[in-house]
């Protein structure tokens, strides 16, 4: 039989990349809380979030059957039917229908550039906007960006809702969205400063279908007064980014902020890495996208706790007590320019943000980290490199803490130097490459080094009188068929004779002969 593998070396070798450097990563949470309805929400409530409970929509269709003088509504994109529906229901009955939006601008410009929000979007809202023409006081900007819906506004019977959604399907019953009902004397405020936005900020006007024509300022509104609860983006005013730096400065414990879009070097990003860095607990809810990702990079690095929703819209800020919800994102386009509106909320209202807040944080799958080596990060992770994060998180790469991998036997060249024969780093780099394992904290890679067999058609060197003289399992000398010169041996207990005779007769190799039993 063959000789045993007493001969072989069992090799077993830990190949350690916890040191490997690593671009920022999406890390998934695990195990993500489920994502509540607002079914559960008093019949008074002031804040909510958009959902597939219709909760949210349901309330603008009513807000709109409601009115019965006056329907104002901003929106940057306008594409939902059943709003269509009410909008003309409204405007049969007698309302005066005013309508602010942004049919010049590039529809892409508040959209996700990694979302799946194709042309059919866009189609619809020209198409709406088509209907619209004639029937309705429809004011275009590309400033416009404010979002709500309001209805006789000059009234005591005056109500309405302020929106970080645009009046799409989508962002009213997919993405994580927020509205907020406002009172009669809220609505009347925000009428004030919408007011002065259709008369003196409007660019265009829709006269007809597909026409758009140039306006000008009718130069008699008078710039509202500021106010203490309703915020703008206005005619050079900043009221929403002053009284946003406010908060974030005066804030002692506890930032919660979510918004669409961030501006790395805008002051309002600064101050929250500020506060972060000073030991305020800063939580940032955020979309993932490639254009907001160095702004997200410097709030993580900052100490701000970052988590990614897949649809997330809403754009609202709790500073321990105080809270604001807005239009406007947190980017230079929002909060220095444009028209955008926001409200601020009392401690009810600041209470029912701070529950959706804390909901959708327990519900985000992904959270942003800035690792600066693969060993501080594990589980499964999206790899954020240039134009990153990619479409629809591809390329999710699970990180694991120790993978086995068994390669396959290797034979040295000699019986009495395996460890020459063992795989050097290199060897074990384009293994783990070759494996997926290049992001795999440890590889423990097992094989075994065999001895070298002597060929059976090998002839031993030896006379009759050598024989006489030769200890039984002894090293012997013997020629291969290609003519070179071995040394065989038996047994492990013969390795030094056999290396002995070797490099007396200057010869390189040692193999192992078969023996029988």
């Amino acid at each position: 039989m063959e000789t045993s593998n007493m001969w072989d070396l069992p090799v077993e070798m830990a190949f350690d990349q916890r040191k490997q450097p690593v671009p920022p990563v999406l890390v998934r949470r695990s195990p993500p809380s489920p994502r509540s309805g607002g079914t559960t929400l008093a019949a008074n409530w002031k804040v909510c979030a958009t959902g597939r409970d219709r909760v949210v929509l349901d309330e603008v269709l009513s807000l709109l059957r409601r009115a019965s003088q006056v329907v104002v509504f901003s929106s940057f994109l306008l594409s939902d039917s059943e709003v269509q529906r009410e909008l003309f229901a409204a405007a049969s009955r007698g309302c005066r229908v005013y309508g602010l939006i942004s049919a010049e601008a590039k529809l892409d410009r508040d959209l996700s550039d990694e979302d799946v929000f194709d042309a059919k979007t866009a189609e619809a809202h020209k198409r709406m906007l088509d209907e619209f023409a004639g029937r309705m006081v429809i004011r275009s900007s590309p400033s416009f960006h404010a979002k709500c819906v309001l209805v006789d506004p000059g009234t005591d019977a005056a109500r309405g809702l302020l929106l970080t959604a645009n009046l799409t399907t989508e962002a009213l019953t997919r993405n994580e969205e927020l509205a907020v009902r406002l009172n009669a004397t809220e609505c009347r405020a925000l009428f004030g400063q919408i007011r002065y936005a259709i008369w003196e900020l409007a660019e265009r006007e829709l006269l007809g279908k597909g026409e758009l024509d140039r306006i000008k300022p009718l130069g008699e509104v008078a710039l509202p007064a500021t106010d203490a609860v309703i915020h703008t983006t206005m005619a050079g005013r900043c009221h929403i980014k002053d009284a946003i730096l406010t908060m974030i400065r005066t804030a002692k414990q506890r930032i919660v902020v979510s918004s669409y879009g961030w501006d790395a070097d805008h002051p309002v990003v600064e101050a929250l890495c500020e506060r972060a860095a000073k030991g305020v607990v800063v939580t940032a809810l955020a979309r993932y996208r490639s254009v907001a990702t160095s702004a997200m990079l410097k709030m993580r690095r900052a100490g701000v706790e970052l988590v990614c929703l897949p649809w997330l819209h809403a754009k609202a800020i709790v500073c321990d007590q105080d809270s604001m919800i807005m239009s406007a994102n947190l980017q230079r386009h929002g909060l220095d320019d444009g028209f955008e509106l926001g409200v601020r909320l009392d401690q009810s209202g600041t209470r029912e943000l701070v529950k959706l807040l804390d909901e959708w944080k327990g519900a985000a799958a992904w959270r942003l980290e800035s690792p600066a080596t693969l060993g501080e990060v594990s589980g499964d992770v999206v790899f954020l490199g240039p134009g990153a994060p990619p479409k629809n998180l591809d390329g999710i790469v699970s990180i694991k803490p120790v993978v086995e991998v068994a390669l396959d036997d290797v034979v040295a060249d000699c019986a009495v130097r395996l460890d020459e024969a063992r795989h050097d780093e290199t060897v074990l780099r384009r293994e783990a490459e070759k494996r997926g394992l290049r992001w795999t904290h440890s590889i423990r890679f097992t094989y075994r080094v065999r001895a070298p067999r002597l060929p059976a058609n090998a002839k031993p060197e030896s006379n009759a009188e050598d024989e006489k003289t030769r200890v039984a399992g002894a090293p012997r000398v013997f020629r291969l068929s290609d003519g070179s010169r071995v040394v065989g041996v038996t047994a492990p207990s013969e390795r030094d004779a056999a290396r002995a005779l070797a490099n007396s007769l200057g010869l390189k190799r040692v193999l192992v002969a078969e023996t029988s039993s």
